[in-house]
């Protein structure tokens, strides 16, 4: 190695090391604390978190479930459970709370369950709980949102038949909304109330569409408007899925309403549209 080499491998050492102790310096300034921690209390460092986390019974009151497309860049480094009838899948996160900052989260890895020396089933049954008890499934008309106030969100069960509005599902105050519609009886009480089977359109992995099926809508439409709205609106990392789905309140089941070919066309048919105008 000539001495020029030898410099630059030395010096390149010397930054990727400040970077580190740099790093270990925030992770001493950050404090943090867990969601089901009283406020104002319980707050550590962020490398004390590091090994408190390590205990499933020290963090397991904060594991939420969140919803991630099945081919999401992360799905290879954490655990996982796929959605049926969906291309979703279920993940984990550690829910915190960062001092001055607000709502923070960890995602679970693989190394991390490996370390809790649980299986996949606990894990989701013990997330869903926490998520359902901690941050509950509330309704939204779309009609609401342009005067938008918590007063006039609503629980699944006050959902009316009477009139035709779109819904949005989420769970407000909480990141990762989409997972209200894993809640066990939601979409079937929404489904009763509306007296109809449901479209659902996973709009970001905050919230979903809502829609009747009334004869007024059809999947294709829905998800040219998901798709327009994937490419044009909503950010890469909040982007839940390009397809529609559909939920049979007889059956209690969901299952896609379009198709991978159909997906496939209309993702062609938006690329040739925006090189016309912004070639």
């Amino acid at each position: 190695m000539s001495k020029e080499s030898r410099q630059q491998s030395f010096h390149g050492g010397e930054q990727q090391s400040a970077h580190l102790k740099k790093e270990d310096a925030m992770k001493e300034k950050t404090m943090v604390r867990l969601l089901t921690a009283e406020k104002g209390t319980g707050y550590i460092t962020e490398a004390e978190l590091m090994d408190v986390i390590k205990n499933f019974d020290a963090v397991k009151e904060n594991i939420w479930v969140h919803l991630a497309n099945a081919i999401w860049d992360n799905s290879k480094d954490c655990p996982q459970r796929e959605v049926e009838g969906t291309d979703l899948m279920a993940v984990f996160r550690i829910m915190l709370h960062v001092q001055g900052k607000g709502q923070s989260s960890i995602l679970v890895k693989n190394g991390l369950m490996d370390a809790w020396n649980i299986d996949l089933e606990c894990l989701y049954e013990t997330a869903l709980k926490n998520t359902m008890e901690q941050a509950p499934a509330r309704v939204i008309s779309t009609g609401d949102m342009i005067d938008y106030g918590e007063e006039k969100s609503k629980r699944p069960e006050e959902v009316s038949c009477e009139d035709e509005e779109t819904y949005i599902l989420e769970n407000p105050g909480a990141t990762g909304g989409a997972a209200a519609m894993l809640y066990p009886g939601v979409l079937q009480t929404i489904a009763e109330k509306r007296g109809s089977n449901l479209f659902i359109v996973p709009t970001s992995i905050n919230e979903v569409l809502i829609i009747d099926d009334d004869g007024k809508s059809d999947p294709q439409t829905l998800q040219r408007m998901l798709m327009e709205s994937n490419i044009g609106i909503v950010a890469r990392r909040a982007i839940l899925s390009d397809q529609v789905f559909y939920y049979n309140r007889k059956e209690k089941k969901i299952s896609t309403a379009t198709t991978p070919e159909g997906t496939w066309e209309l993702q062609m048919e938006l690329d040739n549209f925006s090189r016309m105008f912004y070639p």
